[in-house]
């Protein structure tokens, strides 16, 4: 039921159920978080109002990485280069597909990740991990013929507890032109690593424990002079920002579990109602931190405890969407301070939110795919529902736009588009061999869609 101006307070009602926890930000998971006492130790405190930033490294400074440059036809990180899963102007890619049409190649991938490619120049990079051996890689594909143009073995050792539809290699790398930035969990600790290019070894840095309950799901994320990541697991975690020259800790934020289960949200970094804003959902909370400290600047409460995907922005509001154990749409105004979730919390709905895929935001709509395949289209403003329609039935990817047409691959191998648009207009279903979680990369005329096994480059058959 929708709530207006939400001036009521979402409740906080124990639970022993089981849920889907899935990591999201490019990976979904339909076994549910146990309730275990072993893989939940008990609640921490409630959480504090704010939460205070720890300076690790306060004699470091940033500003000594080089600036951050993106190419015309770079998809370099997570939901590509605006952040939100919108294609620049650009991206021209085909619309229609199969195993004999419009591929221009395919390639076998080695070991096993959700993790989806990004693209830099000629360069199309991806995480893997081999379970057998331990592993945890970056690969690097030539984007004009597929084959491998390097491999980068970044650790060995004890993979972590996941669930079984996760992967070791779920987190999309970012790149800031010169240097990739990627995320493993290892012998029970969160190390971040940066590459050049050419695969070479720039800095490695364990940056604390973590106690998986179903592996990780945060992907990083560029800020400035700085690489966000989030660290949250059963113990809470933490919220820390690090030098891309360095990998030294600027700043780190702890975080503070609501319940017994971690969290899975990958946060989300814009100029929101007139300031820089680092947004991220779950325990409970909407939480914005200034990305420059740490420091938070407002919360909300909601929209759940466990949190899968990653908050969008339009000029003026914060909207996210979860989770386990309630399942809730919000849609915040963004130029709050402290708790505002009597006075800035707009709107609310509880019908066909996602969990794992991300929404995407286009010209005061809201498009958002359920994990159960249900596409919804909302009215951004006042979170009227306009449309709602079936596409199919599991659903792990994020949605993607490029020009007025919406992408989503489903768990099933096939990519659906169709219009952005006040009416559902279905314009193609594509089918590949293999599941597909990962979420496709667009580059000019090219498509980069990781499946089970494979990465294809799916576009017209003569190369840019």
């Amino acid at each position: 039921m929708r709530q207006r101006h939400a001036a009521t307070t979402l409740s906080r009602t124990a639970f022993a159920m089981l849920a889907l926890v899935a990591l999201f930000t490019t990976v979904g998971c339909d076994d549910k978080p146990s309730t275990r006492a072993s893989a939940a130790p008990q609640p921490d405190a409630a959480p504090v109002a704010t939460s205070k930033p720890v300076s690790v490294s306060s004699d470091v400074k940033p500003g000594s990485a080089p600036a951050i440059s993106v190419g015309a036809n770079d998809w370099p990180w997570w939901r590509g280069p605006s952040k939100d899963g919108i294609a620049p102007a650009s991206a021209t890619p085909v619309t229609e597909w199969s195993e004999t049409s419009n591929i221009v190649w395919k390639t076998d991938v080695p070991g096993r990740g959700h993790a989806s490619p990004i693209v830099v120049g000629d360069r199309v990079i991806i995480a893997t991990c081999d379970e057998a051996a331990g592993t945890e890689s970056l690969l690097c594909y030539d984007r004009n013929d597929g084959k491998q143009a390097w491999a980068t073995q970044l650790h060995q050792g004890e993979l972590p507890a996941k669930n079984r539809k996760n992967s070791h290699a779920s987190l999309t790398p970012a790149c800031d032109g010169q240097q990739v930035y990627t995320i493993f969990v290892i012998d029970d600790a969160l190390w971040v690593d940066a590459v050049t290019l050419d695969g070479a070894v720039v800095w490695k840095k364990r940056i604390d424990d973590y106690k998986s309950e179903h592996g990780h799901g945060a992907s990083p994320i560029l800020y400035k002079s700085t690489v966000i990541i989030s660290g949250e697991d059963l113990t809470g975690g933490y919220l820390a920002a690090l030098d891309r020259a360095t990998g030294d800790v600027i700043w780190k934020t702890p975080r503070t579990r609501s319940d017994v289960h971690a969290n899975y949200a990958t946060p989300n970094v814009g100029r929101v109602a007139g300031r820089d804003q680092l947004v991220i959902h779950g325990y409970d909370r909407v939480t914005s931190y200034d990305p420059a400290t740490g420091k938070e600047l407002w919360h909300a409460d909601g929209p759940t405890e466990v949190c899968a995907n990653t908050p969008l922005f339009s000029d003026t509001h914060v909207y996210v969407s979860g989770g386990f154990p309630r399942k809730k749409l919000m849609a915040i105004r963004a130029d709050g301070s402290g708790d505002v979730t009597k006075t800035h919390v707009e709107w609310t709905d509880g019908a066909g939110v996602a969990y794992v895929p991300s929404s995407l935001l286009h010209n005061d709509r809201l498009y958002v795919v359920n994990d159960g395949g249900i596409v919804s289209c909302y009215n951004a403003t006042t979170g009227k529902d306009i449309w709602r329609q079936r596409l199919g039935r599991s659903f792990t990817a994020s949605l993607e736009l490029v020009g007025d047409r919406l992408y989503i691959s489903g768990e099933s191998g096939t990519t659906y588009v169709f219009k952005a648009a006040d009416t559902f207009e279905m314009i193609a279903e594509n089918q590949l061999p293999g599941g597909q979680l990962a979420t496709p990369a667009f580059s000019g005329d090219a498509i980069f869609l990781r499946t089970d096994t494979s990465l294809y480059r799916i576009g017209p058959k003569a190369a840019e």
